[in-house]
Parts: structure tokens; sequence; C-alpha cells
């Protein structure tokens, strides 16, 4: 049974004042609050809302499995990643990053997948099919820094910050520490190397309103 609309609306709502009041402590204190909670939430209403925005029924948010089901069953991941440096070495960049794991793709746990940039308010989210993921994403295995756990043959697509002159560079950077600090393994996709030198490309070609085109389509 489809969850009401204004539920999830107030919800995101309140999720959005939340992280946007986070940001205001830090502006005023310069001390962090963590709010990594608040922000993976964030992405899954974010998604949700634009999704009742636009005359789409949610059933579910959350939970175990898949973050959003349609109720006309369209398995939405979606994966939410902040402005961050990206690691706690000598010579890490800021950027953003998103994983699948093992297990989500290759046992085809979504049809869409979106990538949402917490900290940003427009060109905010990409969305990719189950394939396109598959095909764009780089395929590969670490060891997560803080939790020492490994991650095998998971997808990942990282985006360095940074302007068109220095965000592949520290995209490099990123990449290299990556290998040398958390047995990174894997090579990027001609997709992630593009991406990092022309991201405003693909925030067009993969935007939510072509998405919502695919979803009118399937009906």
């Amino acid at each position: 049974m489809p969850i009401e609309d204004e539920i999830i609306k107030k919800g995101y709502n309140c999720l959005d004042l939340a992280r946007k009041s986070c940001f205001d402590f830090y502006k005023i204190t310069k001390k962090h609050v963590s709010i990594r909670g608040i922000e993976d939430r964030f992405g899954e209403y974010l998604i949700a809302n634009k999704l009742v925005t636009n005359g789409f029924k949610v059933k579910k948010i959350g939970g175990r499995g898949v973050d959003i089901i349609t109720d006309s069953n369209i398995k939405i991941e979606v994966k939410t990643s902040r402005l961050t440096k990206r690691f706690d070495f000598k010579g890490a960049k800021k950027g953003y990053s998103w994983i699948v794991k093992n297990k989500q793709w290759i046992n085809k746990e979504y049809d869409y997948l979106a990538c949402v940039l917490a900290n940003k308010e427009k060109d905010n989210i990409l969305v990719f099919t189950y394939e396109e993921s598959v095909r764009n994403f780089s395929h590969c295995s670490f060891v997560r820094s803080n939790t020492k756990i490994k991650e095998e043959n998971c997808l990942r697509l990282d985006l360095a910050d940074g302007d068109d002159k220095n965000r592949f560079q520290n995209w490099e950077d990123n990449l290299k520490i990556a290998k040398e600090k958390i047995e990174y393994e894997g090579e990027p996709t001609t997709f992630e190397l593009d991406f990092n030198k022309n991201p405003n490309k693909y925030f067009k070609e993969f935007s939510f309103d072509r998405f919502l085109s695919f979803l009118k389509k399937q009906g």
C-alpha cells in the first residue's frame, strides 16, 4: 500500500531542515556535528519526495533491502555522499564517493541507482539504470580505512572536488592514495575518468528528469 504523499513531503522537509541546521551550526561554531545518518535518510527522502511531487506513488522507503519501491514495483537504490576529505591520509583531497556492494549489483537488487550529493542544492542527483551502473562504475576491491572491512568486487564512482583546472588531478591523487593505503584494486572506467573532467555533461545526461521519462514509459 502506498505511503501517503504528505508523510513523504513532511519527512523530507524535516530532514532538509536538520541537514541545513547542522551546516549553519558549523558556520557559527566551526564545530562539526555528525550528520551521516541524517544525510543517508535525506537522500532517500529527497528522491521519494521528487517522485511523489511528479505524480508517482511510493510504497517503501528505507529499511532492509532496496531503499525505495514504487507502487509499480520499480526498485531504486539511493547512495548519498557529501563533500568531505576522502581519506585521513596526507595529500588526500575532498570529493564524493558512491559505493554499491557486491551482493547489491550481483543479485540485481535494484532497477535504478540514484546518487545524491548531500550538500548541494542543484546538480545534486545522478540516476543510472542498473545496466548503466554496472557498465559505468569502476569495479574494485578495497579495505575501509575506518572499519578495516574489505569490500570485494563492488561498484564505485568517485568525483573529486575542484574546478576544471585541478579536479582531475585531485581525483588522480586520491586514487593513488587509495592504492597505497587501503589496498585498492581495480582500474577506473572511461566514464569515471571523463566524469572527473567534465561532470556537468553527466549531470545533464543522467538527470532526474531523464529518470522520470523512463518511469513514465514503464507506466
